[in-house]
């Protein structure tokens, strides 16, 4: 059987249902405000997400917009070939913006393509007074006989095959990465003790054509390329390898 009643008219009541105001339109201004919360919300969430893929306990520091920090990269994923020979931290960099207590935004170089707010743990501090002058006190190049400047490769840190064949991104000996340069892999190949350091390493890298022909007789190298100027012209694009 059917009854009209409700449920609570046997207490002397009828349920009433709450009239909820209507919203014809939303105000831009709040809805722009909302906006950028859930954006630094976000921000937050993934600088927190990247730090516990380490589960490290969080230490005890804070930063401020304008400081350089170094920026440890035990679990950014790279385009190097082995993270055994991948850098433990990159920078510095200087902070942009404060995100909150644990976030920072950093001033990053247009080749790292990665988001650039990062959590405080991946985060630690640069001293000018040691840091700098250890890092920017490089090595003057050696003067040839004929006068020009050559500077001494240190190793092969990844590679990159295109139309133009093969190059390698070289390490130069005194600099960080932010001085590799890309070179012709024949050039390369002129120094012996560098290519058998590569083939250790990378058993499996590509080796350039003129090392693949058995009858070549092979020309002992310096080790050291020669350079008028440590120019960044030639600064190496992100690399596509295995």
């Amino acid at each position: 059987m059917i009854t009209p009643a409700t449920p609570q008219f046997g207490l002397g009541q009828h349920a009433t249902t709450y009239n909820w105001p209507k919203i014809d339109h939303l105000h831009d201004t709040h809805a722009e405000e909302m906006s950028q919360k859930m954006e630094k919300i976000w921000d937050e969430v993934r600088a927190s997400i990247e730090f516990h893929k380490g589960k490290v306990e969080a230490p005890k520091k804070d930063f401020k917009v304008g400081d350089k920090v170094w920026l440890v990269t035990t679990y950014i994923q790279t385009k190097r070939p082995t993270k055994k020979l991948d850098n433990k931290k990159a920078g510095p960099f200087t902070i942009v913006e404060k995100i909150s207590s644990h976030a920072y935004r950093l001033e990053l170089p247009a080749t790292m393509r990665i988001h650039n707010v990062f959590h405080i743990n991946l985060l630690s501090a640069f001293k000018e007074d040691t840091d700098f002058h250890r890092r920017q006190v490089k090595p003057a190049p050696i003067i040839t006989d004929e006068g020009e400047e050559e500077y001494e490769v240190d190793k092969i840190v990844a590679w990159r095959e295109d139309k133009d064949g093969l190059r390698h991104q070289i390490r130069w000996k005194g600099y960080d990465e932010l001085e590799d340069t890309m070179e012709r892999a024949e050039k390369i190949a002129e120094l012996p003790e560098v290519m058998q350091v590569f083939k250790k390493e990378f058993p499996e890298g590509p080796l350039p054509a003129i090392l693949k022909r058995k009858k070549k007789k092979k020309k002992k190298g310096t080790g050291r390329l020669a350079y008028t100027s440590m120019s960044h012209s030639n600064k190496y694009a992100p690399l596509q390898v295995p």
